[in-house]
This record gives C-alpha cells, structure tokens and sequence, in this order.
C-alpha cells in the first residue's frame, strides 16, 4: 500500500509478526523446525504512490522451491485461520516504537525526519499520526490486512 494508507501501520506490524525473531512464525517453522531454509526476512516498504512486501528465503542445499513457496502459503493460511496472538502483537509494537524513538536520538535525525514528514506528507508532525494509527492496530487489523493483501494476491515468486 502507499503512503498514509489506513492499512499501512497493520502490514507492517503483519511483517514482524511473520518473521521478527526466531519465535515468529516463518523463522520457527521454515528455519528451525523443519529445517527447509537458512534464513527468513520479511519488509514492508513504503512509498508515495505503492508499497510492497517482501519476504526473501534462502533455501538450504537441495530442497525443492516449490516446497518451500508450498508451505509459506500453508502457514500463511494458518495464520488467517488462528487469528493473530494479541500479546505477540503487543510486543512487536513496542519493539517497533523503542525502534523509533532510538533513531530519533540525534538532532539530526530528528530534523530529517521533520524534513520527510513535511515533503511527502505535508505535515511536519505526521509523526504523532503515526504513532497513534500504529497504536490503534489490533490482532484482528494484522489478520484483515493478511487477508486482504496477502492471501490470493498476485505476487511475484523468484
């Protein structure tokens, strides 16, 4: 989605909820369970007029894309059918925020930040929006956006 779109802060809390850490779905089950990839990353990019999410695999020697593209669709479905774990959520939240404030620390940052705001948003203080459409998020947003972005969307697999 672009820039300012409603659904913009729950995809991005849909990607750390999927590949966060070593507990989050993807990383748990492609990476140490079943052992079919070396690594998992997931993004939510931005941008003025589209914004994409990107989940990059990297598969271990001899193991099957097909497979591996298979089984991230199956656990994407079961993230869609179990709902989205409100407490995990609530900690990818304030991982996210303490992410932020950190790298606001310098003046520089700051007045950057200010700079971006008012260029592509038209509002200096787009961060305090930010904020608060980002707290508002709830389980069952990051479950809507999997949904409505995600599932049954086209996509390009390489």
């Amino acid at each position: 989605v672009e820039l300012g779109h409603p659904d913009e802060p729950a995809l991005d809390l849909l990607a750390d909820y999927l590949s966060a850490s070593r507990s989050s779905v993807l990383d748990r089950v492609l990476e140490l369970e079943e052992e079919l990839v070396t690594s998992v990353s997931i993004a939510h990019h931005v941008q003025e007029r589209a914004g994409m999410l990107l989940l990059n695999l990297r598969p271990h020697a001899g193991v099957e894309l097909g497979r591996i593209e298979a089984r991230v669709e199956e656990l994407l479905a079961g993230v869609a059918r179990d709902g989205v774990d409100a407490a995990r959520l609530a900690h990818h939240l304030r991982r996210r925020e303490g992410e932020l404030f950190r790298s606001l620390e310098t003046v520089a940052a700051r007045t950057s930040r200010i700079g971006h705001d008012n260029l592509f948003q038209r509002d200096p203080a787009a961060l305090e929006r930010e904020l608060e459409r980002r707290r508002a998020v709830r389980a069952e947003d990051v479950g809507a956006v999997l949904a409505r972005h995600v599932l049954q969307r086209p996509r390009v697999v390489l």
